[in-house]
């Protein structure tokens, strides 16, 4: 029960924070010498942030 819990955590953050973010949450929650490493630099990426609102979805989507 127990591992079914975390492989469920593990599997919300990577849904939640996407394919680069589960990829950092991975390396630093992985064991090393530099575990939980404040101070090592970070790096700079670009996103894309997009919101798209349909009005009156539930009436349009009953016609179709």
């Amino acid at each position: 029960m127990l591992e079914l819990t975390i492989f469920n955590i593990g599997n919300l953050l990577q849904k939640g924070f996407g394919e680069k973010g589960a990829n950092i949450v991975t390396k630093t929650l992985t064991y090393d010498e530099r575990f939980m490493e404040l101070n090592i630099p970070g790096r700079k990426v670009n996103i894309i942030f997009s919101v798209c609102k349909i009005r009156q979805f539930s009436e349009t989507t009953d016609c179709l």
